[in-house]
């Protein structure tokens, strides 16, 4: 059992490393509309790994965490090198990615497969349940992501320099994980999992939340010194 969280442990740092080292390729690459294009992946990727449960660090959680905060150091990202109205267009792309898919995957599903088919049940076990994630996402991800807006201006108004990003990206971050954390796992699985099995998915996503939260602030002091290459498409 040990060298199996020792493996998940290890594999969960190296997936958080290539999530946002993959995110600055795409801003350099593309400028803003790389940042667009991998927050789309990222909430997509991030509500079907929400399905996978796993244990880290000792704790029952579900999947996903990764790549949804890879959103919020996208939209720290943006607010930081081209200011919050840029920053909230992430609101609006991640919420219609998500309905897009849903009704996509939806009526994908409503087609009788052949008899060669050997898909359909698997998609049905992740997407038959993705209605549910998606209600859950798009509350929890439009209401925390409007305040992690709202908090990183705020606290650069306060901290503005370059060396002090750690105290608005932080400070903004940790507690938009908060409360995106709460709103998702009451709607996404209350009446699936015991009251118990809910609360340590909750305690396990802040605790790794706040592990990858800080994690990404390298990314965003990195972020300053791309954008003075970037030549945007």
């Amino acid at each position: 059992m040990e060298q199996k969280i020792s493996y998940n442990e290890i594999l969960w740092l190296i997936l958080i490393l290539a999530n946002f080292s993959l995110t600055l390729v795409a801003f350099r690459l593309w400028g803003k509309l790389g940042l667009f294009l991998f927050a789309v992946l990222s909430i997509i990727l991030a509500n079907v790994q929400a399905l996978k449960q796993v244990q880290l660090f000792g704790l029952n959680g579900s999947m996903g965490d990764i790549s949804y905060i890879g959103v919020y150091l996208i939209s720290d990202i943006l607010s930081e090198n081209y200011g919050k109205e840029t920053a909230r267009k992430i609101i609006w792309l991640g919420m219609f990615s998500v309905f897009a898919t849903t009704v996509i995957m939806y009526l994908s599903l409503q087609l009788i497969p052949s008899s060669y088919d050997q898909a359909q049940n698997s998609l049905l076990n992740i997407f038959g349940f993705f209605p549910r994630l998606v209600v859950a996402s798009l509350c929890a991800f439009a209401i925390s992501q409007s305040y992690d807006i709202f908090a990183y201006q705020f606290w650069r108004k306060r901290f503005p320099s370059f060396a002090q990003i750690w105290i608005r990206n932080g400070m903004s971050t940790l507690v938009s994980q908060l409360i995106d954390n709460a709103i998702f796992t009451i709607i996404a699985f209350s009446g699936v999992f015991p009251m118990s099995y809910m609360l340590q998915i909750f305690i396990t996503s802040c605790v790794l939340r706040t592990i990858i939260s800080v994690l990404d602030t390298p990314f965003v002091y990195w972020s300053v010194a791309i954008k003075k290459k970037v030549v945007e498409v």
